[in-house]
């Protein structure tokens, strides 16, 4: 890593159902769970709209950047009563998405579960 990346960790899921995975342009269409707004602001210019889908915490994007990010044809969902639970959270994630990878963001050393 070089001085100047940040460190965004990143917890790996696969899919709920244990199918194959949807491909789109050579990459695996994906859910990207982001917690923070940093990041976002890191993951997001790596993101393609019509590949990846966006579960964000509540409180990471003001209502106008949600608003633009859809209307710019972005699959986002806003968490807007998010469980401490993270199981819980993937497990709804999963549901909406079965034969998708998700990807969550972590903090250095956690586990998902």
């Amino acid at each position: 890593m070089f001085p100047h990346q940040k460190r965004l960790f990143y917890s790996f899921i696969t899919g709920s159902r244990g199918l194959p995975v949807k491909i789109n342009n050579g990459y695996p269409a994906m859910v990207f769970m982001i917690l923070t707004r940093s990041g976002f602001d890191e993951l997001f210019p790596r993101l393609v709209k019509d590949r990846d889908a966006l579960w964000v915490n509540a409180g990471v994007l003001s209502e106008s950047e949600v608003s633009e990010l859809r209307e710019a044809g972005w699959n986002l969902t806003k968490w807007s009563n998010p469980s401490a639970d993270l199981t819980t959270e993937i497990g709804t994630v999963q549901l909406h998405h079965p034969d998708q990878i998700v990807w969550m963001e972590t903090a250095a050393g956690m586990d998902a579960g």
